[in-house]
């Protein structure tokens, strides 16, 4: 299994895009559980480039708007944003 490591900006990003209780959430938390599967590839055909500062991945969240902005490290997944895809 992968690490997932979330920064504080991506926390803070989720609760507020993504509030407790919302499909967001659930769509998002499904998201994030599939970076840490290595049965799943952690680039896959669906993701792209991200310009966030520095290239970075980005992974749609299904039937949101919400884009899981992260960086692939071997064995460890950093998020380091979740935006609203635009």
């Amino acid at each position: 299994m992968r690490l997932l490591h979330l920064s504080k900006r991506a926390q803070n990003a989720g609760h507020r895009l993504a509030p407790r209780g919302t499909r967001e959430r659930a769509a998002l938390a499904q998201v994030l559980h599939g970076l840490t599967d290595e049965a799943i590839p952690l680039v896959g055909p669906g993701d792209r480039e991200i310009t966030h500062g520095s290239s970075v991945m980005g992974r749609l969240v299904p039937g949101t708007d919400l884009t899981v902005c992260y960086v692939p490290g071997g064995n460890d997944v950093f998020v380091v944003n979740i935006v609203r895809a635009g």
